[in-house]
């Protein structure tokens, strides 16, 4: 008779594995957006979230060592945009955040609904319709970058 699993073995288990995949996309998403409403673009390159006095740096290292926005330049001032209603200036950041921040609120029911189902020992949904939403917006995000380096050299 086998004794009871060792916490190891129910680490490696899939509904474990699975679970805090899960988790990790589904809590990235909601700090994401979580930020975003309470951030401000105060200036055309500073987001800021007020309530806690706190200028959110600059990460762009890709633009300093290469002298060229990379793919994702302009999603955090899109995305915080979005996340007060300002469609508009969102698109002028970067014309990807929407599809970004489409997916960041997508992932928050299909994400919950998989812990769920996973924590009831019930496979996840399928995940074909996410993957191709990740290849859309992977792609979207790089065919906007190159549209913007080739229109401004």
């Amino acid at each position: 008779m086998e004794g009871p699993a060792s916490a190891e073995d129910c680490l490696k288990s899939p509904l474990a594995t699975g679970a805090s995949h899960q988790a990790v996309i589904l809590l990235t998403a909601v700090a994401v957006l979580t930020v975003a409403l309470l951030a401000e673009v105060q200036q055309p390159t500073r987001v800021t979230i007020p309530a806690l006095g706190l200028r959110l740096p600059t990460l762009c290292i890709w633009n300093r060592l290469l002298g060229v926005t990379c793919p994702g330049c302009g999603l955090t001032r899109a995305i915080t945009c979005l996340a007060h209603g300002d469609a508009a200036a969102a698109w002028q950041f970067h014309a990807a955040g929407w599809a970004v921040f489409a997916w960041l609120i997508i992932q928050i029911p299909y994400r919950s609904i998989n812990l769920y189902r996973i924590f009831q020992d019930r496979q996840p949904l399928p995940a074909v319709a996410m993957t191709a939403a990740n290849w859309a917006v992977l792609v979207c995000v790089f065919a906007t970058w190159a549209g913007r380096n080739l229109m401004n050299p």
